[in-house]
């Protein structure tokens, strides 16, 4: 059996703070990334901690690490690792395209599948809705951190 670890939501503003007054990072405020580039880690799927498993139209996907780079020229690239757990078989999702921002919004056009996915800056946290399983809605929220 899975142990499902959730992240309250004050511990990701005491994580943040704590992020926050730590400083580092780049703070250059000039390009898409407006500080956000780097590598961020994967922490969570959907509001809950890693490893995390949900069902798709495929079967289930146990979520195990990921990261995004955001790069200053507005490029992202995104690898998802995660077990299959009807076919026994780790995959991994790559995705890259551009990215823009505005304010605490993101766009992210992605290049290899051709959507449009939408994401946000919140509380340090970088996160995106992404359509994980191609049916076109969606439904599963990546949430990263430095």
């Amino acid at each position: 059996m899975q142990t499902t670890h959730r992240i309250p939501r004050s511990a990701l503003l005491g994580l943040a703070l704590l992020a926050a007054a730590c400083g580092g990072g780049d703070h250059n405020p000039t390009g898409p990334g407006g500080g956000l580039t780097g590598t961020w880690t994967l922490v969570g799927i959907n509001e809950d901690g890693l490893p995390e498993s949900e069902p798709y139209n495929f079967g289930t996907a146990d979520f195990q690490s990921g990261t995004l780079r955001l790069s200053q020229d507005g490029q992202w690239e995104m690898t998802i690792n995660y077990d299959h757990l009807e076919q026994n078989e780790s995959r991994q999702l790559e995705d890259y395209g551009q990215y823009g921002r505005d304010d605490e919004d993101l766009s992210f056009a992605s290049e290899a599948y051709g959507d449009h996915i939408e994401g946000g800056v919140d509380d340090g946290y970088v996160y995106m809705i992404y359509d994980f399983d191609g049916d076109g809605a969606y439904e599963t929220e990546f949430t990263f951190e430095r």
